[in-house]
């Protein structure tokens, strides 16, 4: 899926999530969602990881994904 410019999860940044907004016609407050997912999404993956360790599920994929999304979350989260 492309996020303003980019395809790529990893060179997502604000002003593609900005782009994204305005195209689709979201308010102002479409920016801040944004920006709160960004800190609430890491927490809720860590968690759903777990249950799926619970689970037994223990594919590698699971953390490898858990930590991207953190990373990239964190990196968006910064961006003013």
């Amino acid at each position: 899926m492309k996020i303003g410019s980019n395809y790529e999860l990893s060179r997502i940044r604000r002003k593609d999530w900005d782009a994204l907004g305005q195209l689709a016609g979201l308010g102002s407050g479409a920016h801040e969602r944004v920006r709160d997912l960004t800190h609430r999404l890491p927490p809720l993956l860590e968690e759903t990881a777990e249950e799926l360790n619970a689970q037994h599920v223990d594919d590698p994929i699971i953390g490898r994904l858990v930590e991207n999304i953190s990373q990239n979350a964190e990196t968006l989260g910064k961006q003013k």
